[in-house]
């Protein structure tokens, strides 16, 4: 994650108690501890050993220590030992800690410039598969 005191992007940050019902597109990075129901479009996702994401991702890179049953779509994608992640996922490099939980269909997809950077800039926008 970005230093959010040196870098000109923010980190948005949801605790544990938050619950989100809504889209959510950042420049920069969210770090996500309680409940969010909706899509998220961001440079860089974490989602807190206490997070629970349902809906779309687009992003980079995104670690998972909590729970996801989303699709998915990142350059980089962690899944960290506790962690479950169901729904389909695309993806252009994958690591998954002994004792993660992985439940998805997965794509392989090609390495593009900035996934989230075309997600933001038109967010109809999906990266290309690699079947």
């Amino acid at each position: 994650m970005k230093n959010p005191e040196t870098e000109s992007s923010a980190v948005i940050g949801f605790g544990v108690r938050a619950h989100l019902a809504s889209e959510l597109h950042a420049e920069g990075d969210i770090e996500v501890y309680g409940t969010i129901e909706g899509d998220i479009r961001c440079q860089s996702l974490l989602v807190g050993s206490s997070g629970h994401i349902s809906g779309s991702v687009i992003a980079d890179s995104v670690e998972i220590k909590g729970h996801s049953a989303s699709e998915i779509t990142a350059g980089h994608i962690l899944l960290r030992d506790g962690s479950e992640a169901r729904g389909n996922i695309g993806y252009t490099t994958i690591t998954v800690d002994a004792g993660a939980t992985l439940n998805a269909t997965l794509t392989r997809i090609e390495p593009t410039a900035t996934t989230a950077d075309a997600a933001i800039d038109d967010p109809g926008a999906q990266a290309a598969t690699d079947e």
